[in-house]
């Protein structure tokens, strides 16, 4: 099994110079204090496909790739628990007409 070799979040910024490290610093703070690791394993064809998409230029890394599948994933997922909710709430008595979305408007506009 081949070993691969360790990366450091400071490896990102070795090509800055000094003056600017700290400024540096901070960004990668920021942004790697946010990101946690997480390794999966993959077919050979999905691996292939992720690959693809990154080498036709969309997405900047496998990571963004996949990051972009999980925030999707979690959007479908939550609409699809507001449209359950939906359903199972009680049916209103009033029409659906003009008159309800004025009246709907209205109330949105005071919450604001």
């Amino acid at each position: 099994m081949l070993e691969r070799a360790t990366w450091s979040p400071y490896q990102a910024f070795e090509h800055v110079p000094a003056s600017f490290f700290p400024l540096a610093k901070f960004a990668m703070g920021d942004i790697f204090l946010l990101m946690s690791t997480m390794n999966i394993s993959l077919p050979e064809e999905l691996r292939a496909f992720v690959n693809s998409q990154v080498s036709e230029g969309a997405y900047t890394s496998s990571s963004e790739y996949v990051r972009e599948l999980l925030r999707k994933e979690q959007d479908r997922v939550r609409l699809r628990r507001m449209l359950i909710e939906g359903m199972e709430s009680p049916l209103i008595d009033e029409p659906m007409d003009a008159a309800y979305f004025d009246k709907f408007r209205k109330r949105v506009a005071e919450k604001k």
